[in-house]
């Protein structure tokens, strides 16, 4: 129900995702546009909106609503090639207070499911059992927690 937007103008940050799925929909399109009002008015909150496509290339009934989506910074969100994805997960591992060799990165890529969230959710559990064990992560012991 669009009323769930209610009150969200008294957080600091609002986040949206997929805001596509409401296009057609007058009840949820005039929503989303009153609460961009609120937001602007206020000028406390910061607003973050997820789409398959930019504003202007989504079937919005309301064409004020694409215009006020419009303002804001749009940017196309490519996905991470398997490089960026090492760096990311050694650099998540170096923040974390543990290392993620390049080899032990590569392997981990070439043996599990690659989308970010798993790979962040198996570096967790990598973390606790390296400091659980006492061990560094290297194949051998990835190889022992993963039953590979």
């Amino acid at each position: 129900m669009p009323e769930i937007l209610q009150g969200l103008d008294h957080y600091d940050l609002v986040c949206l995702d997929d805001i596509d799925a409401i296009a057609g929909h007058r009840d949820w399109e005039e929503a989303i546009f009153d609460l961009f009002n609120r937001l602007t008015e206020k000028n406390v909150s910061k607003l973050l909106i997820t789409a398959s496509r930019p504003p202007k290339q989504i079937s919005f009934i309301l064409p004020d609503l694409v215009s006020r989506l419009s303002w804001g910074q749009v940017y196309q969100l490519k996905e991470l090639s398997d490089d960026d994805k090492l760096k990311a997960l050694q650099l998540r591992a170096q923040l974390s207070g543990f290392e993620l060799s390049t080899e032990v990165g590569l392997f981990l890529l070439k043996r599990v499911n690659r989308d970010m969230r798993t790979l962040f959710s198996l570096l967790e559990k990598f973390e606790v059992a390296t400091l659980a064990q006492q061990r560094k992560l290297t194949i051998p012991f990835i190889k022992h927690i993963l039953d590979l």
